[in-house]
């Protein structure tokens, strides 16, 4: 079973990549970038976070976040937006041939991979060790590593 030790830094300021599940190349599309924006205001409303930076690719995400100076709970915000987007997005995106008995146990979609701490992506609290302005800037070339 795999051992994922999450950053609990009140008011840390993290990288996060997300990634769809097996890597379908959807995100882009206008109907998931305008459930992602909803999504994401639906969240801040009742669990502030200020996004520093974000990119979007076809398959994954980038985005750099920073939390009040009394919450680290990043988790609920990821899982409010995650499933906004699956409920607003599901209908289109469903593969119900890669609904595994897994899945249908954990009542999951086929948007999202499960994880997005671990080797593919990670949560670190870069605040510590970079500026934010540094942090940004660590953002920027994933676009052009990707094109």
């Amino acid at each position: 079973m795999s051992d994922y030790r999450r950053a609990n830094a009140k008011g840390g300021t993290y990288f996060f990549t997300v990634v769809t599940y097996r890597r379908q190349a959807f995100l882009c599309y206008e109907r998931v970038r305008s459930a992602l924006r909803e999504g994401i205001k639906a969240a801040q409303l009742t669990n502030p976070f200020t996004i520093d930076a974000w990119v979007l690719l076809p398959d994954h995400l980038h985005t750099i976040w920073t939390l009040p100076p009394d919450d680290a709970d990043f988790g609920i915000r990821w899982a409010l937006i995650k499933r906004f987007v699956t409920k607003q997005c599901n209908p289109e995106f469903k593969r119900e041939d890669w609904l595994n008995p897994s899945k249908l146990k954990r009542k999951e979609s086929t948007i999202w991979q499960r994880q997005y701490v671990g080797w593919i992506s990670a949560a670190h609290p870069l605040n510590s060790i970079i500026p934010n302005d540094g942090c940004v800037a660590l953002i920027h070339p994933t676009c052009l590593l990707h094109s």
